[in-house]
């Protein structure tokens, strides 16, 4: 999924809530939402795969299984040394259901989901415990449940799962003892008191008309990945919003501006704040119910992320910019957002805002 692939689930989250998340911290995994909308469509056929590939961005059903196909493969080739990233699929079938070979084929290759026989119409509660189950299995016990009571009914009659896992360790990791207690500015003109890392070190740092952008490397062992954090910090106290805006509105908008070479080191005192949250997301689509439950973590060390994706069917270039002067200071102290991203297959992993 390119930066530009990823446009639609900007679009998505917008119209299931992201509007409600406004004040407060988000974080969601862009392709994990893609891989399932994905797996749905290859499920879908006449005017609704019309749809579904539209909507993805996609020529065809062929291109939008390759890309999965690939996206996924790079996910589960690790190497000793990181950095961990997993990727598993699910597929739970009533098992009133038949599901037709060529569906099942594509799910269980290409998106490797492990296909289940359920009871949903009798067992709803117990079927409900084992997605849990396995949903805390797949995120290593970051997340512990993704549906709540009474999501699945006797309706129910297919669900499709994935779970997406990443850790990383920083390519230069913050020293502990150089985190201190500092001002966190919110929007509404208040500040809370917050753990905040630093490091003297160069950094990869650009800025922009309205906001700075930081590059963090993560620490990799192998040259089938190279990982990175963004953090995109607004000019101005209250700019959050601002900022998001213009990325979901302009799909050119990331590929202008997320790519922060090597070359671009400055002198930079850069101080970034520790996080740890998560997000869920309940919301109704056309043809389904939609589950996204997500974790992030940052420290010193490196990031630790997940993200769990369930539907159920009930019914079957470079920007302009401003070279910022040596030893600028990139003090993240207000609302900013962020994203993970792999710079060779160009797909952003998790993204979010800090609030």
């Amino acid at each position: 999924m390119s930066t530009q692939a990823v446009v639609p689930c900007l679009e998505f989250i917008k119209s299931v809530g992201m509007g409600e998340a406004e004040d407060k911290n988000f974080v969601y995994s862009p392709v994990s939402i893609q891989l399932a909308l994905s797996l749905v469509a290859s499920g879908s056929t006449g005017k609704t795969l019309e749809q579904m590939l539209g909507f993805l961005n996609s020529k065809s059903l062929d291109d939008l299984n390759a890309l999965s196909s690939r996206l996924i493969q790079l996910f589960n080739s690790n190497s000793e040394g990181g950095p961990i990233l997993t990727y598993v699929g699910g597929l739970w079938v009533d098992k009133s259901l038949i599901l037709h070979p060529s569906f099942k084929h594509v799910a269980t290759t290409i998106y490797g989901a492990k296909t289940d026989a359920v009871d949903f119409q009798n067992k709803g509660e117990e079927v409900r415990a084992q997605v849990n189950k396995w949903a805390e299995k797949a995120t290593n016990g970051l997340i512990e449940s993704v549906l709540p009571p009474e999501s699945i009914t006797n309706k129910t009659k297919l669900l499709l799962t994935n779970a997406l896992y990443f850790k990383g360790i920083w390519k230069e990791e913050f020293d502990e003892s150089s985190t201190k207690e500092s001002k966190f500015y919110l929007l509404d003109g208040s500040f809370v008191e917050a753990p905040f890392m630093t490091t003297y070190a160069d950094q990869i740092v650009h800025s922009f008309t309205d906001f700075k952008g930081l590059r963090l490397p993560y620490k990799v062992t192998d040259d089938t990945k190279e990982l990175s954090m963004y953090i995109f910090l607004p000019h101005k106290k209250d700019g959050i919003w601002d900022l998001v805006k213009k990325v979901e509105s302009n799909s050119e908008f990331l590929a202008k501006h997320i790519y922060l070479s090597d070359g671009d080191d400055a002198g930079l005192h850069g101080t970034v704040m520790k996080m740890h949250h998560g997000t869920l997301i309940e919301k109704p689509i056309k043809v389904s119910k939609f589950h996204h439950r997500s974790f992030f973590e940052v420290n010193e060390e490196g990031t630790r992320a997940t993200a769990v994706t369930v539907v159920l069917d009930d019914d079957m270039q470079y920007g302009l910019y401003d070279e910022p002067p040596p030893g600028v200071d990139f003090v993240a102290d207000r609302p900013f957002m962020f994203m993970v991203r792999d710079e060779k297959s160009r797909t952003i992993l998790f993204r979010g805002t800090r609030c």
